[in-house]
């Protein structure tokens, strides 16, 4: 349970993440496509 939550928390952080910055720069690829990226 607690374990869902975390990546539920991560995954809604990470959305968060790519919306600031997709509308900053709207050039730059999908977060898939990025994998260094992620923590």
């Amino acid at each position: 349970m607690f374990f869902s939550a975390a990546l539920r928390a991560r995954a809604a952080g990470l959305t968060a993440h790519w919306v600031r910055r997709l509308k900053l720069s709207p050039a730059l690829p999908p977060p898939f496509s990025c994998s260094p990226c992620l923590p």
